[in-house]
């Protein structure tokens, strides 16, 4: 409770020296699981038929078993990075690192 006591005292001294400069410089990010699939596109599915015949049914596109992190960073205008964490990529304190080295970079 101290520490995030102190960090907001920082983060609001911060502010009134620097204004809205400072607001305008924060970075944040977020990072999510997103599921992976092909779904199939309306136009692969369309064929001619002739009259008598019934129509194909279409069938639900179903997930894969497929799920990947996705990170996304932005700041006060738009994204500003994304990136999807490559499969068996443990998110620890290395692969953020790596991640923020990337975008003091960009």
């Amino acid at each position: 409770m101290t520490a995030r006591l102190e960090a907001c005292q920082r983060l609001l001294s911060r502010y009134e020296s620097q204004g809205n400069d400072f607001l305008y410089s924060i970075v944040t990010g977020d990072g999510s699981w997103m599921r992976h699939y092909d779904p199939e596109l309306k136009s692969q599915s369309l064929e001619y038929r002739h009259p008598p015949f019934p129509e194909r049914k279409q069938s639900k596109t179903r997930f894969s078993a497929g799920k990947r992190l996705l990170i996304i960073c932005w700041d006060h205008r738009a994204i500003i990075h994304q990136q999807y964490v490559i499969k068996g990529t443990m998110m620890d304190l290395g692969t953020l690192a790596k991640t923020r080295k990337k975008l003091k970079n960009e």
